[in-house]
Formats: structure tokens, C-alpha cells, sequence
């Protein structure tokens, strides 16, 4: 079977040479990342050549996409600030540049990259990415390299790099023409010649495949098991034991609890979606699940303020019945804004709350997962 390998699936092709395999079903999911990774892929791509963002077409661009405009607009901030420092490398900057080029055997390699220029005998290119950098992207960058090594004969070297926009960071890699074949003998070895073992972990939530895949259902089964038996549930009771476990213990265990409510979560909207397509409840050992519809009341703010005062409320008092959002109140003031005064209004706003004693910082506590 011949494979089409693009870049990006590079990453998951070496860790699992059957996530590049054709699937009995194919799905694209789609998220709120991904919707705001192709906004912002969009409002990028003329940077090179007008030297900034369209910023009067943004938001248009967020309604297009279904994203929060606030957040594109840092994200295309970010962008803008980050060319600014990276265009020397990318002279005559080509963007949104496709390459496909035939292997051996009847396999393709193929890359969409997102920024593209040479300067002597060395290829540049940059791959802008909107999520956190909490994922390992060498091997799509890697790849990117050979790619271009192989399209263009007189290249000696070829460096590819991620444009983190959240991070502000640029992570790159570089390849000779000397280490091309070591890694085509690598690629053909590893993911072409793929011998037929699945390889489960993490990297399973991010494959095309997962729904089908008998590596990945082995896994759940076994988390799931897991906790249903006591196995893993008596750690979240008794403090001192996990205390005592090692590191990589508790990362596989973090993993396992993951991957359970990522479950959990995903069968309760299942169920509840089907109960809705059917229209009949589900009753079964003396309970019922049923679809239930309620209207949330809210307060308007400026006549509720006056009503609060009758009582005789005191301010401590209604700042606890009354939450007005700091997002809410930036996107109307850069709203009523002129077009590049935006920002200012924003930050005029921010001091003048904070002058006030309005404007306060509540820490908060999050367990991320990053890269080490």
C-alpha cells in the first residue's frame, strides 16, 4: 500500500506507524483550537508581504471562524511582533507554499508550509502555531527540511521552525544535505516499513485513527478497569501513597485519570444526544435519565444596583451578587474605540479600574501537562 506522507503527521507517524494508514472510517474532527488555529493561519498570510495585520478585516474574520476576537487579535498581535524579529531570515518570503515530491516505492511526501524563504544555499521555514507549547513538533519540522532539501538539489542546508504565537518563542531545527540520507533510511525503516505493532500512549488523543484503533480500546479498557476496580481510586483517598510514588508513576497515573474523564465525558454527551435524536427517556432499576430544560435568570445590572441599594445591601455585599466580567468589559470599550486606539482604550480602562480599586488579581491553580 502506497502511503501519502504529509509533514504533520510526522510527529505520530514515527511514535506509531499506524496512524498513517488508511482507516475503515475517516474522521476530521474540528475544536475550538483548530478553529482558531485556521483564523489565524488566514489572517497571517499577508503579513510578509504588507509588513502588518490587516487589522480593520479581523473582525469579520473571527465571525468567519467562530472565535473569540479578543483572542485573535493577540494571537495576530503576537504574529506581527514575532516578524518583525524573524523576517531577515525569510528573504523574499513565499507563503503558504505547497510541496509534494514522489519516494521510492510509490509513497509521497508532501508539506504545506507557512512561510518560506532562501538566503545562499539555505532554505528558511516557519510553521505558525497557535497552541500552547505543550507538544513536540521536531519531526514535522524535520520533515519540512528534507523536504525542501529534496525539491532543490543546490540547497546545502535547510532550518525549520515553530513561530509559538502564545509563547512568543521560535523553536528550530536544521538540516545538511549530509544528514538527508541518514533520515530517509530513517523514515523508510520506521513509518514506511511499518511492521504492523500499534503503539499506544498519550499521543493516541491527537490520532486520526483512535476510534478504531484495537491498541488504543486495549488502553481505555485497561484505565477504565482500573479505576472501576479500586486500583487507581484508592490514591486519590489516601494522600500518603501517592506521596510515595515516584514521578513517572504519578505521570502515567495523570495520564490514566485523563484519559477516563476525557471518556466519561464524551459517553455522557453520547447518551445525552441520543435521548434527545429519540425522544424517550431512558428508565431502567427504578431511575430515569431524561433530557432536562430550564431558563437561568440573570440580573440586569444598572436597574438591579438600585434595587440592592433599597434593601440595603452594603458594596461587600453586592460585589457577591454582582460579577461584571473584566473580558467583557475590554471587548466593548475597543468596541466604542477608534481603529488603531484600541489597545490604548483598553490599557486606559485597566488603569483607571485599577485607581479605582476596582481591578484586582485572584491567583489560580492549574496541573498542566507540558513538554520537559
Amino acid at each position: 500500500m502506497s502511503l501519502d506522507l504529509r509533514c504533520s503527521a510526522l510527529p505520530l507517524a514515527f511514535l506509531c506507524g499506524g496512524s498513517v494508514r488508511a482507516g475503515a472510517l475517516e474522521i476530521d474532527e474540528t475544536n475550538d483550537q483548530a478553529r482558531m488555529g485556521t483564523a489565524c493561519h488566514e489572517g497571517l498570510r499577508a503579513l510578509p508581504a504588507a509588513g502588518r495585520i490587516d487589522w480593520q478585516g479581523v473582525p469579520e474574520l473571527a465571525k468567519r471562524h467562530g472565535v473569540p476576537e479578543p483572542e485573535l487579535r493577540m494571537l495576530l498581535g503576537q504574529g506581527q511582533k514575532l516578524w518583525a524579529q524573524l523576517k531577515d531570515s525569510f528573504p523574499d518570503a513565499m507563503t503558504e507554499a505547497h510541496i509534494r515530491l514522489d519516494l521510492p516505492g510509490g509513497h509521497t511526501l508532501s508539506g504545506h508550509l507557512d512561510l518560506m524563504g532562501r538566503s545562499a544555499r539555505t532554505v528558511h521555514v516557519g510553521d505558525w502555531k497557535t497552541g500552547r507549547l505543550d507538544a513536540d513538533y521536531r519531526e514535522q519540522l524535520i520533515g519540512y527540511c528534507a523536504l525542501a532539501l529534496l525539491e532543490d538539489d543546490e540547497l546545502e542546508a535547510a532550518t525549520a521552525g515553530v513561530i509559538w504565537l502564545r509563547e512568543g518563542e521560535w523553536e528550530h531545527y536544521t538540516m545538511s544535505r549530509a544528514d538527508l540520507p541518514a533520515y530517509l533510511r530513517r523514515l523508510q525503516r520506521e513509518v514506511i516499513d511499518w511492521d504492523g505493532t500499534f503503539r499506544a500512549g498519550d499521543h493516541c488523543r491527537h490520532c486520526p485513527r483512535s476510534h478504531e484503533c484495537p491498541a488504543r480500546h486495549a488502553l481505555v479498557r485497561r484505565d477504565v478497569a482500573a479505576f472501576l476496580g479500586g486500583e487507581l481510586t484508592d490514591y486519590a483517598v489516601d494522600a500518603s501513597a501517592l506521596a510515595a510514588l515516584p514521578d513517572g508513576q504519578l505521570m502515567a497515573l495523570l495520564a490514566s485519570s485523563d484519559l477516563v474523564q476525557e471518556l466519561a465525558e464524551r459517553m455522557r454527551k453520547a447518551i445525552r444526544d441520543l435521548v434527545e435524536r429519540r425522544g424517550r427517556d431512558i428508565v431502567a432499576d427504578g431511575k430515569r435519565a431524561t433530557i432536562q430544560k430550564s431558563a437561568r435568570r440573570h440580573l440586569h445590572v444598572v436597574p438591579a444596583l438600585d434595587v440592592l441599594d433599597a434593601a440595603g445591601f452594603t458594596d461587600d455585599e453586592k460585589v457577591k451578587t454582582i460579577e461584571v466580567h473584566l473580558k467583557a468589559a475590554h471587548e466593548v470599550v475597543a468596541e466604542k474605540a477608534p481603529y488603531r486606539g484600541k489597545k490604548k482604550a483598553i490599557e486606559q480602562l485597566d488603569a483607571a479600574l485599577t485607581a479605582a480599586g476596582a481591578l484586582y488579581t485572584e491567583p489560580v491553580t492549574q496541573l498542566v501537562t507540558r513538554r520537559a
